[in-house]
């Protein structure tokens, strides 16, 4: 860096006007332009920048690289990270499927049965509506037929009730008189055998 005291100093000319002045043709080092310290100082700090401008390329180029390969390396980690926890995640799905064959296929049986439960209600279902539909269609016939059954069975009836005949007397006066009966002729049997004997 150029001091203050360097800078406070201007050049009675300006630098490129300087480096512009042709030399001498004569090799006397008196015809020679003699310039400030100061000047070259300021001279030396301009040019010296400018030479070390390649290696300067250098270095922001490979700082760049740098960034860009932190920046990808950065990436890659993340997607790596990611990866890891979708492997983890995968893993956990994979273990239960492999778990869960005997459930699922004990589900299905359980599930097989109660559709064919279900199968056997409904038709049982079905053939009970059809029962009753058919019942319904018979009904006019089945009450014609039971009111001419009930009119037979009452005229039956009727014509029974006609050929009653009239018992005068009750059934216990007629059991007393059978009883009475039967035992006179026990008694006439005992007499029969008492004489015989």
């Amino acid at each position: 860096m150029v001091s203050p005291q360097v800078v406070a100093q201007k050049p009675d000319k300006p630098i490129p006007s300087k480096l512009r002045t042709p030399l001498p043709s004569s090799s006397s080092t008196a015809s020679i332009p003699r310039y400030p310290s100061s000047t070259l100082d300021e001279l030396a700090n301009m040019i010296t920048p400018a030479v070390n401008l390649e290696q300067h390329e250098f270095k922001y180029q490979r700082a760049m690289q740098r960034l860009a390969d932190w920046l990808e390396r950065q990436a890659m980690v993340t997607t790596v990270e990611a990866s890891r926890q979708q492997i983890i995640e995968d893993k956990i799905k994979l273990d239960a499927l492999a778990a869960g064959p005997d459930s699922t296929q004990q589900r299905l049986k359980e599930l097989a049965k109660q559709e064919a439960d279900l199968l056997a209600q409904l038709e049982k279902t079905r053939q009970d509506i059809s029962s009753e539909e058919q019942k319904l269609a018979d009904l006019p016939r089945a009450i014609e037929e039971q009111m001419a059954k009930l009119k037979a069975l009452a005229k039956h009836l009727a014509g029974v009730t006609k050929t009653l005949k009239p018992i005068t007397g009750t059934d216990a006066e007629d059991k007393k008189i059978i009883e009475e009966i039967d035992s006179l002729h026990l008694r006439a049997i005992e007499a029969v055998h008492s004489f015989q004997g």
